[in-house]
């Protein structure tokens, strides 16, 4: 279902993020909380130019919110869409290889990761890994920046992550 309204949300973003959020009260698993974020939420937050929102949704209580909204930050990098949810993105596209965006939005980027670098859930933590490697691995100086300047450092294998996509982004 996840699938099918991430194809159609790129039409109407509105319908897509409403439906979404009403999902997003249902979310009990990683794998379902990731495609929501990553394919539904956050690319129509991006659409409608309200990316503010995620950056909201880090501060919520809930675990599995602050996991959709780390992982919606994967739609604001150019990295290659994965998992059985994003085959109808991939038809509609008419590509085998999809990304949301041709170049990261840092500025969103820094702004939701600075919240979510301090989270305590172990799967939030484990996504802001997973978005920091892939934020390296686009923008190599933006991320590096962001390490430097993190209020109060990070943890260290956060850093490990974020310096690791830092490094393979400076290879390319």
């Amino acid at each position: 279902a996840i699938a099918l309204a991430a194809a159609a949300a790129v039409d109407e973003p509105e319908d897509g993020l409403e439906l979404g959020l009403r999902w997003l009260d249902m979310v009990d698993d990683l794998e379902t909380a990731d495609s929501l974020g990553w394919l539904l939420i956050g690319p129509a937050l991006q659409a409608m130019e309200s990316e503010d929102e995620l950056a909201a949704m880090v501060k919520d209580e809930r675990p599995m919110v602050r996991r959709t909204a780390v992982m919606g930050c994967l739609s604001a990098l150019p990295v290659r869409v994965e998992g059985p949810a994003a085959a109808a993105l991939r038809e509609r596209a008419g590509e085998r290889h999809i990304q949301m965006v041709d170049a990261p939005n840092s500025a969103l980027l820094a702004k939701v990761m600075l919240q979510a670098v301090r989270d305590r859930d172990p799967h939030v933590l484990r996504a802001v890994g997973r978005v920091l490697r892939g934020w390296g691995e686009s923008d190599a100086e933006a991320v590096t920046e962001f390490i430097e300047t993190c209020p109060g450092g990070m943890q260290k294998r956060l850093r490990e992550q974020a310096e690791k996509g830092a490094r393979k982004g400076r290879r390319r």
